[in-house]
């Protein structure tokens, strides 16, 4: 009877179990342990019932594919789940319906020779969504291991399966009975933040480099190494929590300078989170004493990892031992892979005392290349020994290493060279082998120099005959060497009348080849430049290992003395710039292109450079631009002029180059300009530039257009914003425009514009929307613009809606228009809400999900550049009480900085973001900072992937907007006011002169001059507001701060804001009553109120605290000032240096007046 009642107890508890567990996977927290292969439950070792995936809910779990269940082979020795495998050589995948959030993947192997598969043919990769966690990965090569297991961190998105994908290799060489197993599969979620970069966080200090690492939700991990450090292995049933195995560091300890400790200490931790890492792991360490006193006193842990990939090194501190209780007591420094990574590490002070557990996270690089194999990352603890008297120093509780994905998703190193099969005996196969290598070596070295011979020969024989003696492809002139004789042959001594272009580079000629039979293009590089000659090698080194036919060949070059010449295959079109922005002798354009024409250029240059970006030497071209674009008579494109080009980091875990600034103003990107930077998204901004002088038909830089158009890129970006994309649209673009392929190509160029390079979609991308938008052109049944004149009214418009938008590919002839009212579009179109996140994302063609971040740019010269942790503490936190209301739309701070106070503004919006990343690059074009007493300066910022901050000189007084109408203020007596109105000036003159009027205030008003605590003005950039949303500037609307000219037509000019101060002086005399009467009886224009008003009585507009004490003198001359700013035509107002002479003088009458 009780032997029955322990059966059923047992097997009541294992049904409990696996209720618990199947219960898990369908919880926030997943707890699944899959037995491959298996069918029923099974205890295993860590405590947890392992599932059989043949007895699994198909709810929970599914596998696809072809697979057959297979036991391991006697001895049965092994526990679960290494007891059976599921095995294929075919693709087969599990499928795992999870909760979304961070996981950990285990896969558990054992290498066997299952029946009908052989131990040394099991050779797969291993998948899940877009990452490779596994490549052509071979279990049989873990040497020493009988089984083992391997561990990955991975986000499952929302609306996401988990798919784990084995498929068996199929690369040339490899047998036909190669096939996939897995033992067992965990999936264990983690907390979120764990591993991966938190919300908010800045991301993760890189050794030996000035930036930080984003380990987003879109990274994969793997596990390379948990060690306990100075204690036992940990199992992962030590682990309950998160079920991680740590080894102990004997076999990674290099050199001992003290001695382990074990402490049986409380261990309280830093952060809520008790899964940072079990006790145990804290209640030992090595450490180095006192005693030490060289630099043999010091601590190395080797940790072998495949090169070509970064790598998070986490570790762990708790300080154990009890004299050790205060900051300072132990001080030491820690290099990483070489490079120091912490100069003066303190346990205490990171965690805040005693017995309490910190870690501090590192990404390293290992560069090289993935075939070399692996190479040792050293981690050094070394005493800092000037004070090693007073200090015991250096103390480790644990280290924690992860591979970190590439771009490329992938994680898998280089996989080794792999078994094939054959009959022959092992021995007689060498012995063939070799006899076969030594023939191969002689035959190899006769054809060598047979082609050495006739090199020589061929290349004698063609500098005696001057020229070759048959018509060869573009293919086999590459690299062909000509003689300047032959040069000049070819071009008729460089002859003038042959000249097709020019630049800073020389001179290009059109010339002959093969006896006339081969037109080419001949670039002369100036004599004697330096620089000309390393652009010359760099194009005869690059151009030709990278052939497509959308990139220029190079057919060969000349070097004879100071001539440097390059021969290039002839594009009878000429350059893109010449057909978009040059005229003829007209004044007309060169030509009209349709703008089907348009969209297949910029197809061909995309894809050009596409190919550069994705070709083994992954180029950056550097100077993308229109006139670099040349056409055939085809009008097909080539990306041509590769004397800039750069070879990309020469490992895929790298993402930049730093690099000397060079490209073609107009064209740079931002980003590389401040940071020297270089990445492929530098060519994409480029590229960005030239769709839309595509679109324009306008040069990247026009010094003959209104000032706000002066730069094509910047100006687009305006027009986007106000959406009045019509404006960009060239008036020669010869035919009709489909509305819709219109949306995708401005969506397409304006990503290609975003001031964050990790924001910019890769070439990739351009070209499939691109190609989106031909294929809207050439089957536009709908939606053609309609180019009716502008000047109609809305009323016309109305009628004629139907009557003017044609059905059909045919649409309406653009060239006989003069604009494109965006509003006039097929009904049957969505609208073209330029301003929408749609229209740059058309159709959901680039991820919606944040990007990877990347480093933020370096510190402009001037600025400092805080920490995020530095303004939250400065702020407490960005707490509610330090609140002081809104500049402009966003939020804003007093903070405290080194005991100074500060403005401090965070960004509310993507778009106030954009403004706010606008204002601080302005700022760094300027040397030095400008600095003005009656400025509000900028002192510093915080950027990073999420958060804009920016830090201004602190106001105490507020803005004048506020101190006018705050009932609890002591009024400002006249001569405040005067002094007021005359720094206020003198800033705003000052920031007319440094700035342009196109990135100054649309509106000024009073909420843009901030007083100080002595009621010093100083005029900002953005205004000041307690409240969102109020009419600014004494409950005056906008419209009666706009200047009466810049209404007419739009423009804003210095008289502009001439005239929004005149507005301003007016509000320092008048009453709060008598704006608010102008306010409530609907008046148009606050300045013909303030004239009419001042012309017929002024009692009643005078603040009462002023009546009676202004000198006459003083308010006559005043009021004219004023007046004069409000003048309707803009030429008859004052200028801003008239307006503070005149206000200087009166506040001299004021004073002669003697009223206090």
């Amino acid at each position: 009877m009780n032997m029955l009642f322990s059966h059923l107890f047992v097997l009541s508890v294992f049904m409990f179990m696996d209720h618990l567990i199947i219960c898990a996977a369908t919880n926030v927290h997943e707890n699944v342990a899959i037995s491959c292969g298996a069918s029923g439950n099974f205890a295993g070792t860590d405590g947890r019932v392992w599932v059989g995936d043949a007895s699994y809910s198909s709810s929970l779990l599914q596998l696809k594919g072809k697979s057959l269940k297979s036991s391991v082979p006697p001895p049965f020795s092994d526990s679960v789940p290494y007891k059976s495998a599921r095995t294929s050589r075919h693709e087969f995948t599990y499928q795992f319906s999870v909760k979304p959030g961070q996981k950990f993947i285990r896969m558990h192997f054992k290498p066997a020779s299952y029946k009908g598969f052989k131990k040394s043919k099991a050779i797969f990769t291993v998948k899940t969504g877009e990452h490779t966690l596994l490549s052509d990965f071979t279990p049989t090569l873990a040497e020493g291991m009988s089984y083992f297991k391997k561990e990955f961190c991975i986000n499952v998105q929302e609306d996401e399966t988990l798919s784990i994908t084995f498929i068996p290799s199929r690369k040339p060489g490899f047998v036909e009975d190669i096939y996939a197993f897995v033992n067992g599969i965990e999936v264990v979620s983690m907390p979120a933040g764990l591993y991966f970069t938190p919300d908010g966080d800045v991301g993760v200090t890189v050794v030996g480099r000035k930036y930080r690492f984003y380990i987003d939700n879109n990274t994969a991990l793997e596990t390379i190494q948990r060690i306990n450090v100075g204690g036992n292995s940990i199992s992962s049933l030590e682990d309950a929590a998160m079920f991680r195995d740590w080894e102990d560091d004997t076999n990674y300890l290099k050199e001992v300078g003290g001695f382990s400790i074990n402490r049986a200490v409380a261990i309280r931790y830093t952060y809520s989170a008790t899964q940072i890492a079990p006790k145990e792991v804290y209640q030992t360490a090595r450490t180095v004493g006192a005693r030490c006193h060289s630099n043999v006193c010091k601590l190395t842990w080797d940790v072998p990892l495949d090169l070509g990939f970064r790598y998070l090194v986490r570790l762990h501190f708790c300080e154990i031992e009890p004299a050790m209780t205060k900051e300072g007591q132990r001080n030491f420094t820690i290099v990483i892979n070489n490079q120091k990574a912490e100069e003066e590490a303190d346990v205490i002070k990171w965690s805040g005392g005693h017995g309490i557990s910190v870690y501090k996270d590192y990404v390293a690089i290992m560069e090289g290349d993935r075939r070399e194999g692996k190479h040792k990352l050293s981690i050094v603890l070394q005493p800092n020994f000037a004070t090693i008297s007073k200090r015991s120093n250096a103390i480790l509780n644990g280290i924690e290493v992860f591979k970190i994905s590439n771009p490329d998703n992938n994680l898998g190193g280089v996989s080794p060279v792999h078994p094939t099969t054959s009959s022959t005996p092992a021995k007689s196969k060498s012995v063939l082998f070799a006899t076969k290598n030594k023939i191969a070596t002689v035959l190899t070295f006769v054809v060598t120099l047979i082609n050495v011979a006739l090199y020589y020969i061929r290349c004698n024989s063609e500098i005696n005959s001057g020229k070759t003696n048959n018509k060869l492809s573009f293919r086999e002139h590459q690299c062909r060497q000509f003689s300047l004789d032959e040069m000049v042959r070819s071009t008729n001594n460089f002859d003038p009348q042959l000249v097709i272009g020019s630049g800073g580079f020389g001179t290009v000629y059109k010339g002959d080849i093969d006896g006339g039979e081969t037109a080419v293009a001949v670039k002369r590089l100036k004599p004697g430049s330096r620089q000309g000659e390393n652009e010359f090698w760099a194009e005869i080194k690059m151009l030709p290992i990278h052939c497509h036919e959308n990139l220029l060949s190079l057919i060969g070059y000349c070097k004879e003395g100071d001539e440097m010449l390059l021969v290039y295959e002839y594009m009878s079109r000429g350059t893109l710039a010449e057909h978009l922005h040059k005229m003829n002798r007209s004044g007309h354009k060169n030509s009209s292109l349709s703008w089907e024409q348009r969209l297949k250029i910029a197809i061909g240059a995309a894809r050009g450079l596409d190919f550069l970006h994705t070709s083994q030497d992954r180029v950056i071209h550097r100077d993308v631009k229109s006139s670099n674009i040349l056409l055939d008579e085809n009008w097909g494109s080539k990306i041509s002029d590769f004397g800039l080009s750069k070879m990309g980091p020469g490992n895929e875990s790298a993402t930049h180059v730093i690099t000397e600034v060079k490209g073609t103003f107009g064209y740079l990107d931002p980003e590389y300009f401040l940071t020297k930077r270089l990445t492929w998204k530098t060519d994409v901004y480029a590229f960005g530039v030239v769709l839309f002088e595509l679109l324009s038909g306008r040069a990247a830089v026009d010094m003959q257009l209104p000032e706000e158009q002066h730069a094509l890129a910047a100006w687009a970006k305006q027009c986007i914003v106000e959406e009045q994309v019509h404006k960009l649209i060239d008036q020669n673009l010869a035919g009709p425009i489909s509305s819709t392929s219109l949306k995708a190509f401005v969506g397409t160029a304006a990503k290609c514009l975003d001031d964050h390079p990790h924001e910019r979609p890769p070439m990739s991308k351009v070209v499939k929307s691109l190609e989106l938008a031909l294929v809207f052109q050439q089957s536009a049944g709908e939606g053609i613009i309609s180019f009716d004149d502008t000047s109609t009214s809305h009323s016309k418009v109305g009628a004629e809606r139907a009557s003017s938008i044609k059905e059909g590919r045919n649409g309406i002839d653009i060239t006989k228009r003069k604009a494109i009212p965006m509003k006039k579009v097929k009904s049957k179109d969505r609208s073209l809400d330029i301003a929408s996140p749609r229209w740059r994302d058309f159709l959901g063609l680039f991820p919606k999900a944040p990007p990877k971040p990347k480093p933020s740019p370096t510190q402009p010269q001037g600025l400092h550049h805080f920490s995020l942790f530095k303004m939250l503490k400065a702020t407490k936190d960005f707490h509610e009480s330090l609140r002081i209301g809104y500049l402009g739309a966003d939020n804003a701070y007093v903070g405290v900085i080194n005991g100074q106070n500060v403005a401090v503004r965070r960004s509310h919006t993507a778009q106030s973001r954009l403004h706010m990343v606008s204002e601080l690059q302005a700022k760094t074009t300027m040397t030095p900072l400008p600095s003005h007493v009656n400025m509000v300066s900028l002192i510093g910022f915080c950027r990073n992937y999420t958060e804009m901050i920016l830090v201004y000189d602190y106001a105490a007084g507020g803005t004048v907007h506020d101190y006018l109408r705050d009932p609890d203020k002591n009024p400002l007596r006249w001569k405040q006011r005067l002094e007021i109105c005359i720094g206020a000036a003198e800033g705003l003159n000052y920031l007319r002169s440094i700035l342009k009027i196109t990135i100054l205030h649309r509106i000024f008003d009073s909420s843009y001059i901030w007083l100080d605590e002595n009621c010093v003005a100083k005029v900002s950039e953005v205004s000041w507001s307690k409240t969102r949303g109020i009419n600014k500037a004494g409950a005056v609307p906008e419209g009666g701060y706009l200047d009466s000219d810049c209404l007419r037509d739009e423009r804003l000019t210095e008289k502009s804001y001439v005239y929004s101060f005149g507005l301003v002086l007016f509000e320092m005399l008048c009453a709060n009553e008598a704006l608010n009467h102008w306010l409530n009886e609907g008046q148009i224009s606050l300045a013909q109120w303030i004239k009419t008003s001042f012309m017929t009585a002024t009692a009643h507009c005078i603040h009462p605290c002023l009546v009676g004490r202004i000198s006459p003198d003083c308010f006559a001359l005043f009021v004219n000032t004023a007046l004069n700013c409000l003048h309707d035509e803009g030429i008859k107002r004052p200028s801003m240096s008239d307006i503070i002479t005149s206000l200087k003088e009166a506040l001299n009458l004021q004073e002669a007046y003697k009223i206090t």
